[in-house]
């Protein structure tokens, strides 16, 4: 899969997670048109480290910066519970990825 195919499917979950991006449900069913739109927005990075857009993909819910876990799911194993938005940590992740969009799309469909 390219890197725009995994920042397309990027973008459709997080607008179906509450992400707005005017005109995207407008646009017309044809190969590359999505990838397209997505290419008028400028340099991909300025999408995928916005804030509106990585609530949308990771939530905005505390997790265990020492281990991944949410708040409510922390174990016992965990000897130094640190919180934080889960948002906020994955975008600070993706960040200092080599590739940020890899490491997005590996963290939100796990492949």
């Amino acid at each position: 899969m390219t890197q725009s195919e995994k920042l397309e499917k990027l973008v459709e979950y997080a607008i179906e997670n509450g992400f707005e991006l005017k005109d995207w449900d407008r646009l017309p069913e044809v190969p590359g048109a999505k990838q397209m739109f997505i290419n008028t927005l400028g340099d991909a990075k300025t999408l995928i480290f916005n804030h509106d857009f990585a609530k949308a993909l990771f939530g905005k819910e505390e997790i265990c910066i020492t281990c991944e876990q949410s708040r409510t799911h922390v174990a016992y194993r965990c000897d130094f519970p640190a919180y934080e938005l889960t948002y906020r940590h994955f975008l600070q992740q993706a960040v200092i990825a080599p590739n940020p969009i890899d490491y997005m799309y590996k963290e939100v469909f796990g492949k």
